[in-house]
């Protein structure tokens, strides 16, 4: 995130319960995990469809796992891009408002899909995997079941609203759901804190159009809600 501009590069981070519980995990993040066949973490997926799994057991792993992931974000940016897309959103009242077009599509576009998500772009959490800082961490993702909108030709417009007090309450009723299932089996457990609430100035949205059969992603776009305009 620090190497490549938000322009060339979106980052989407989906928490899981892998190796362990996760408070930031939802059901959007295992939804996208189930999509990805992703089993371990951490997987790095580059593009949606060139994929590396594994980190280290400790910060000196980190240059490998860098030095391996660069070079497959580095080839994808040589190539032309599939697709144009643009997205705009407001904030008003607690609802996030987006919009997304998308043109110029090259190649089949029988399979393909927009998706859009709606992003905390850092949340401060020392909890069971002793890491603090978490990224651009997946809160919710947009249509129906979560499940992206359906692209039948070569452009195509979408809107999405998110209200950030359901997706509060989304996100509580999943983590206390979770919480209670785990307590069957172990009385004892609970998680030391509960990251539901979302700070609305926090925020970024992410839109990207992708391949349904080789989940390929064709475009994408990036836009941080608290650099817009008031």
């Amino acid at each position: 995130m620090q190497r490549y501009n938000t322009s060339d590069v979106a980052v989407l981070i989906y928490d899981l319960h892998i190796p362990g519980p996760d408070p930031i995990t939802n059901l959007a993040t295992v939804a996208r995990a189930k999509y990805y066949k992703a089993n371990s973490t951490p997987t790095y997926i580059v593009n949606g469809s060139d994929r590396e799994t594994g980190g280290g057991t400790d910060r000196k792993q980190a240059k490998r796992v860098y030095d391996k992931v660069t070079p497959k974000i580095d080839s994808q940016l040589e190539k032309e891009s599939e697709a144009d897309l643009t997205i705009s959103a407001k904030v008003d009242n607690g609802i996030v408002q987006t919009n997304v077009a998308v043109d110029n599509v090259k190649g089949d576009y029988s399979s393909l899909k927009v998706y859009i998500g709606l992003v905390e772009n850092e949340l401060t959490y020392t909890g069971e995997n002793g890491i603090r800082f978490h990224p651009m961490a997946v809160r919710e993702m947009g249509g129906q079941d979560r499940n992206g909108f359906a692209l039948t030709d070569k452009a195509g417009k979408f809107e999405w609203q998110f209200n950030l007090q359901k997706v509060t309450g989304d996100l509580k009723t999943y983590i206390d759901g979770y919480e209670t299932e785990r307590q069957k089996d172990d009385k004892d457990f609970a998680f030391s804190e509960k990251k539901y609430d979302i700070n609305g100035k926090n925020l970024s949205v992410v839109a990207f159009v992708q391949d349904e059969k080789t989940k390929n992603i064709l475009q994408s776009s990036f836009i941080n809600l608290a650099e817009l305009k008031k």
